[in-house]
């Protein structure tokens, strides 16, 4: 599994464990700290409208997320290097490709080396993936995808388990269940389906902006599965029937989603009556929320500055990046979603909100959260609160009626 698939199994499996929790223990809750984290001295300084002056840090961002993850190619040669299949001047490539807090090298140029090394040892790749046009795909070991699905039907059962413990939803034996998403590998999909499900998965692969992997169909023929996979986008009329699936679920998806009321009516359409959605998001507005592209050089600057002036800064600041990033802004990140407005687009889509719970984001990124840095995200974006920038995590469901 490439380090790409691990980020996204990683951000799955966050979501999955907040609804592990006892649900009578979830809270949200605020408190101020000081001092904040010791970043030392900035390297540079951007300065916004009405002079707003944000630091850049050398050490801040590969501390929250490793950005240059995003990248296929370079994430792939991380994944060979962890392995110790990399040559010396590759590492060395890798090494300096990556920088400090934004990559060195232009997107083409780490395409171009990672493709140098799948054709040296094309052993190592999906057959079908060779021609990708960034990079191709490093073939998963069958051990090491059963080990992968079995820890995802681990946590599936435990949410599920919990939300009927609770009195949430129920899901009937055999139910069909829709995953939204499967981008890096249907691992979550093929775990359902271990459980008992009939699973299956739709994804648009971000509106067109990450090209389609060969990784879900080659898992599926080393499982055996019966797992159905379809391009569509959720936020239009989807090629499955209307009423065709007890449950509808996603994880580190909605957060992807620009249109959300299209997308909740479209949920709609496809659950039957008692049919439940089954989500989980990472907030825009929290410490990391601006994902892999977005993550700024200090606390909480994708929210501080407002989206037109962090891609101003991204200019400035990652130029290798900045072209990857508008596009990513653009078309796959979904920046006016406050908890307050999904909780209303999900009432108005006719479902009847079941539950809500949102979990903080650890303790040392919220001793970030200054009053200086408080008072300019809200100058940023009047519409949020505080339990915006604070929520790492949102978790609820919707019953259709």
């Amino acid at each position: 599994m490439t380090i790409a698939s691990r980020i996204k199994s990683n951000a799955t499996a966050f979501a999955l464990r907040a609804f592990g929790h006892r649900f009578d223990g979830a809270f949200s809750i605020y408190l101020e700290q000081s001092p904040a984290n010791d970043y030392g001295n900035p390297v540079g300084t951007f300065t916004a409208s009405a002079g707003l002056a944000v630091p850049v840090h050398a050490d801040y961002r590969y501390r929250v997320k490793a950005g240059w993850r995003y990248f296929r190619s370079l994430d792939m040669m991380g994944e060979l290097e962890r392995e110790g299949r990399l040559t010396g001047s590759e590492s060395d490539f890798l090494r300096f490709a990556i920088g400090s807090r934004t990559i060195a090298v232009s997107p083409n140029e780490a395409a171009m080396a990672a493709k140098a090394v799948a054709r040296r040892l094309p052993e190592l790749f999906i057959p079908e993936s060779m021609d990708d046009p960034e990079c191709p795909v490093v073939r998963p070991t069958e051990s090491g995808l059963r080990r992968l699905v079995a820890f995802y039907a681990e946590r599936h059962a435990a949410m599920l388990q919990q939300l009927a413990a609770a009195n949430v939803v129920r899901l009937p034996a055999g139910a069909a269940i829709l995953e939204i998403g499967f981008t890096t590998g249907g691992h979550s999909t093929f775990a359902f389906e271990r459980l008992g499900l009939q699973a299956s998965a739709v994804d648009n692969h971000y509106g067109g902006l990450v090209g389609e992997s060969a990784l879900h169909e080659y898992n599926k023929r080393l499982l055996s599965s019966k797992v159905e996979f379809r391009v569509g986008d959720i936020t239009r009329t989807t090629s499955f029937p209307s009423a065709s699936f007890d449950v509808i679920f996603s994880a580190s998806v909605l957060e992807h989603v620009l249109d959300l009321k299209a997308a909740f009516s479209e949920m709609y359409r496809l659950l039957k009556p008692g049919g439940a959605i089954i989500h989980n998001y990472s907030p825009y507005f929290c410490h990391d929320g601006g994902h892999a592209l977005g993550v700024g050089d200090s606390p909480w600057a994708h929210v501080r500055m407002g989206v037109p002036e962090f891609l101003r800064y991204i200019e400035e600041f990652r130029p290798n990046e900045a072209e990857a990033a508008r596009d990513w802004f653009s078309s796959a990140l979904h920046q006016d979603m406050p908890q307050w407005k999904v909780q209303r687009l999900v009432a108005a889509c006719g479902f009847r909100l079941a539950f809500w719970m949102a979990k903080p984001s650890a303790k040392r990124w919220l001793r970030d959260l200054t009053p200086d840095v408080v008072r300019d995200c809200f100058a940023a974006t009047p519409e949020i609160g505080i339990e915006d920038l604070i929520s790492r995590s949102v978790s609820f469901v919707g019953i259709k009626p």
